[in-house]
């Protein structure tokens, strides 16, 4: 990954194992960096392309809002890329959990446009995005797609491997909270349409630039040389290596490998 770091092994909280314990870079706010990398398969025709905006460490009242604002922008991510552009048949939008550290990633394989043009796709549509969250999202859609999603939460697994995969989660993110769900519906009951406008605003605009903490990657056709992204007016990018963001930006703490 762009922003993972490897450490040497080191001793779990009992002392029993050697675990290796994987790092975050922490992205500078109002930083929008990328990487390329060309796809090892010469006869693929397809390209891709990833934009990522790191939220921060997991927390609570970010886990909803996150969980409800990509609830929200999957399916017109969707219908805009997929339906009315046809750009690509896989493509996502999708909320990550890397070691600890919350973000909203964008992903789309396309052999009909560049990568670097995937990325520009990517900012026009969250400025569209933008418009309708504020002026035609309503407050009776918010409070619709709030309640489908506390109904989710609320619906007991019913198979014991659901139940196994989500305390081994909370056992390998270090956090340990076995109700997550239920303190889910409480933060969700709480939750309300200016919430998440703010937190978009906060996070994710493409008016506002000097909020982000923003990386791309890019996977190109060997032959096609090194994509420039030049995505949103007057926002500066910048070409890193994984390598190079971890020597020369903080580290979040980082979770054990199990």
């Amino acid at each position: 990954p762009l922003c993972a770091s490897n450490y040497p092994p080191q001793s779990d909280p009992s002392g029993s194992n050697k675990l290796r314990r994987i790092r975050i870079a922490n992205l500078p706010r109002g930083s929008h960096v990328y990487t390329v990398f060309t796809n090892p398969n010469k006869a693929d025709t397809n390209v891709g392309a990833t934009l990522y905006f790191q939220i921060g460490p997991r927390e609570m009242k970010q886990d909803v809002t996150l969980s409800t604002l990509v609830q929200i922008l999957s399916p017109k991510f969707f219908t805009s890329l997929r339906t009315k552009q046809q750009l690509a048949y896989s493509l996502w939008a999708t909320v990550r959990y890397d070691w600890g550290v919350a973000g909203v990633d964008l992903t789309l394989q396309s052999s009909k446009v560049g990568a670097s043009e995937i990325v520009n796709r990517f900012w026009a549509f969250l400025l569209e995005f933008e418009q309708y969250l504020e002026n035609e999202f309503t407050v009776e859609d918010f409070e619709k797609t709030r309640n489908a999603l506390i109904a989710a939460r609320l619906h007991r697994p019913e198979r014991l491997h659901k139940v196994t995969y989500n305390n081994w989660a909370e056992i390998t993110a270090e956090q340990n909270n076995f109700y997550r769900q239920y303190h889910q519906v409480c933060a969700l009951k709480q939750l309300t349409k200016d919430d998440l406008v703010a937190f978009f605003k906060g996070y994710l605009s493409p008016s506002r630039p000097e909020a982000h903490k923003c990386g791309a990657v890019l996977c190109v056709k060997e032959g096609d040389g090194k994509p420039v992204v030049q995505a949103g007016e007057g926002v500066q990018w910048t070409h890193v290596s994984a390598e190079e963001a971890l020597a020369e930006w903080p580290l979040y703490p980082g979770r054990f490998m199990y």
